[in-house]
């Protein structure tokens, strides 16, 4: 089954890429309001642009931080010249820079100039974010990111989520062993890289009924992840909002 693209009858809803048929998506989402469903959603340029690439560009006009940032570029160059040679990707990289960044240079701040940056990198939900995620009440909802835990809590109280997980690398696992120790049978994953698509095949051996719902910067057929179900551009949750709400 293919990916086509939903058309919305308000000129004004951004357009949805689905493998659900149009007239069923909107009954599938609404499927998720439902005491046996989980919801898992990352953060960053997924929900809102991301907090985390904000944070460490603020932070390099800080004095403080000017040596600690010149390691961590270096760092970074290594790591992305290291994963692109070794069949990795950007997003490999990212982790392995970000994880760097929180235990060798945020750590070079005080707590006050900490809090402050912090809360500088709060960046607004894309539109209509916050009201998909909270038109399943009836759910499960969860975080998984590999933010920080300021950042993440912050985000978990917005969205109205039960619980979260930051500082996570290993998102796959925590999925699995969290679907595995429960009774969910469906589950709703929003997220907008690969990383976010691991869990897909162990959940579905497993006899869970699995959505993808993939947020892409730009809207392109060519480059929807294969497992996505459902993919929308930043401005899409807004379409999606107006089918369940």
């Amino acid at each position: 089954m293919t990916l086509d693209i939903v058309v919305r009858n308000s000129n004004s809803s951004p357009p949805v890429l689905s493998r659900h048929a149009a007239d069923d998506l909107a009954e599938v989402l609404k499927a998720y309001n439902t005491p046996d469903s989980l919801l898992v959603v990352d953060i960053d340029d997924c929900v809102r642009e991301s907090p985390a690439k904000k944070m460490a560009i603020s932070g390099f006009v800080d004095p403080a931080l000017l040596i600690p940032n010149f390691f961590w570029g270096c760092y970074t160059l290594k790591e992305v010249i290291s994963h692109l040679f070794d069949g990795g990707t950007i997003k490999d990289a990212e982790t392995a820079s970000f994880r760097y960044y929180v235990e060798n240079v945020l750590p070079k701040l005080s707590a006050e100039k900490k809090e402050a940056l912090i809360k500088r990198s709060l960046t607004p939900f894309f539109p209509y974010a916050q009201e998909f995620v909270q038109s399943f009440p009836e759910a499960k909802s969860i975080i998984v990111s590999r933010n920080i835990p300021e950042i993440v809590e912050e985000t978990k109280i917005a969205l109205g989520c039960k619980e979260a997980y930051p500082r996570r690398d290993d998102k796959a696992e925590l999925v699995i062993e969290y679907v595995r120790n429960t009774n969910y049978q469906r589950v709703l994953i929003i997220g907008d890289s690969a990383e976010d698509a691991t869990p897909i095949p162990q959940l579905k051996q497993i006899g869970v009924s699995v959505d993808f719902l993939y947020v892409m910067k730009y809207l392109d057929l060519k480059r929807v992840h294969p497992a996505a179900t459902i993919a929308i551009q930043r401005s899409g949750f807004q379409s999606l909002y107006e089918m369940v709400k």
